[in-house]
Parts: structure tokens; C-alpha cells; sequence
């Protein structure tokens, strides 16, 4: 009978779990530091209505912009208007495309970050070529072309 009853209130209190985490896991807007507030102030009315994982993801932000130096944050503020003038079908593509590189190996993402940075290391005319023989080929040419760079890859 004790363990039923033992059993009884693990399952309880397990399934209230959630519950208390939920709760209690609020940060309170008085808790941030004045960077974090003025970085977040647009947010504050709504700041106790945010989930626990959004406000952390806000927080983590903030912080990141502090860090910041002015001309990268002119460059991200430059990015963001980009980003507001995309249209939905545009910005639905990107989401899909970064949720799959962001299911990619660290290897693979490590590789794809390293290339980036090698194409725009390029000077801007070389860039321009490069985009432009890559648009001419057709999708089974690209395929190949991946294909090869895989396996070169993996003979690594």
C-alpha cells in the first residue's frame, strides 16, 4: 500500500513539474541590468507575458548587442531592414534553410562557415563570376558538383 501510494505521488508530482519549472522560471524585469533594459525596453510592457525560453533568448541578445562595436551594429541593423523587406515566401525559404544547416553535424556547419568566409574573403568581382557560373549550371550539374565535394570531403 505505502509503495502504491509512494508511486502515486512521484506521477503527481512529476506531472505538476512542468508547472512549477513554468512558474518559477520567470525573470523578473527588475532583475535585468540597465544594459539589458534599455537594449530591451520596447519589450517591457509585455516582458512577464514572454515564456521563460523567449526571455532567455532576449536576454541572450541584449547581451550579445553590447558587445557589439558601433560599426557591427550598423551592419546588423542593416541586415534587419533586409530582413523586414524580404517577402514571406523569401523569408520562409531562409527559415528552412537554416533550420537544416542548424541539423547539420558541428563538422559540417564548421565546413560550410569555413567556405563562407572564404567566399567573401573574395574580391567582390571574383564573387560576382563565381555566383554566376553556378547559376548557369543546371540542378543535375550542382548535384554532381556536391556529390564530389562529399566525397573528396570524406577522403579527408
Amino acid at each position: 500500500m505505502k509503495n502504491n501510494q509512494l508511486v502515486l505521488l512521484v506521477i503527481v508530482m512529476v506531472s505538476l513539474l512542468p508547472v512549477w519549472v513554468s512558474a518559477d522560471d520567470q525573470v523578473d524585469w527588475s532583475s535585468l541590468n540597465q544594459t539589458q533594459q534599455t537594449t530591451l525596453d520596447r519589450f517591457r510592457d509585455q516582458w512577464a507575458g514572454f515564456p521563460y525560453e523567449r526571455q532567455q533568448r532576449l536576454l541572450k541578445g541584449a547581451d550579445s548587442w553590447a558587445n557589439l562595436t558601433q560599426e557591427q551594429r550598423m551592419a546588423m541593423k542593416d541586415r534587419f531592414k533586409q530582413w523586414k523587406n524580404l517577402p514571406p515566401e523569401k523569408k520562409k525559404q531562409l527559415r528552412k534553410k537554416f533550420n537544416k544547416f542548424k541539423n547539420l553535424s558541428l563538422e559540417d556547419q564548421q565546413q560550410i562557415r569555413k567556405k563562407f568566409h572564404w567566399f567573401k574573403s573574395l574580391p567582390l568581382q571574383k564573387r560576382k563570376q563565381l555566383r554566376q557560373k553556378w547559376n548557369k549550371l543546371t540542378p543535375e550539374q550542382r548535384k554532381r558538383i556536391r556529390k564530389r565535394y562529399r566525397k573528396m570531403r570524406q577522403q579527408r
